[in-house]
């Protein structure tokens, strides 16, 4: 029988679903390359709240401060569902790659929102073949390591690789080796972070990261300089307009896996 009838996309609605609920602050869920300084090529794509401009590009959660906790746990949610959804169009077409979602912190101590976050979660485990990562985000400043230590077993329960996004590492490493969990911590740079102020932060970062048998990344790579800075210091994945300027729409066509760096 000729299809005389669109199948609906089920991505497609739940990314014009969840743009909608994001639009009137000029955000819009899209795919972030997540790059391997080592190869140059990504294989790991972000779900991530977005801003996009004539003059510059926002990814991250902090673009939802200053909404309440309720309203980013039922973003979150949504956000998981959109994440589940590209997962499968790469299990269908056959492609390699992870597909990786931002939480705040947050919505994973609020017992209700967290459930929700893991049933998500263990349902899709049987849906789709293609590797699902989770980036913890909006970590409150002074956050006791056991509390984050304990945030990450609940996904660790459900899910293999869950990385911590922090705001900065001052001095010298303070947690103890494997007192978090994580499989990698994070930050992310400033626009006005020249190649030597990436330099000392990646210096930082991957000396915590040794003290706890993760794997470094930075997100906000503006530069080809900075970019070369990161490699050398051995920073593992990176995001940012200096290694590509391409994001993708949920509902758009699948990227080239492995994408190259620009």
């Amino acid at each position: 029988m000729s299809g005389s009838f669109n199948t609906p996309d089920p991505v497609a609605e739940l990314g014009q679903k969840l743009s909608k609920r994001l639009g009137g602050r000029g955000l819009a869920v899209r795919a972030l390359p997540v790059f391997d300084l080592r190869k140059g090529t990504a294989t790991t794509f972000a779900c991530v709240p977005s801003r996009m401009g004539a003059e510059t590009n926002a990814f991250g959660h902090w673009l939802l401060q200053g909404l309440d906790e309720a309203s980013i746990a039922s973003l979150d949610l949504e956000m998981l569902d959109v994440m589940i959804g590209y997962a499968k169009r790469f299990s269908e077409a056959k492609l390699i790659a992870a597909i990786a979602c931002t939480v705040a912190y947050s919505t994973l101590t609020n017992p209700r929102a967290r459930k929700d976050i893991l049933d998500k979660l263990n349902v899709a485990k049987a849906a789709t073949s293609t590797p699902l990562l989770i980036k913890i985000e909006l970590i409150p400043s002074g956050t006791p390591t056991f509390r984050l230590s304990e945030v990450v077993q609940y996904l660790k329960g459900t899910i293999r690789l869950v990385f911590v996004s922090i705001d900065e590492v001052q001095g010298r490493a303070t947690w103890n080796p494997g007192a978090v969990g994580a499989a990698g911590f994070g930050l992310m740079l400033k626009p006005e972070d020249d190649a030597a102020a990436a330099r000392l932060k990646a210096q930082r970062l991957t000396a915590l990261c040794a003290s706890q048998g993760a794997v470094p990344f930075v997100d906000g790579v503006y530069t080809g300089d900075v970019a070369q800075v990161l490699t050398e210091e051995n920073i593992r994945f990176a995001t940012g307009p200096g290694l590509s300027l391409s994001v993708f729409p949920l509902n758009g066509s699948l990227p080239k896996v492995p994408l190259p760096a620009r």
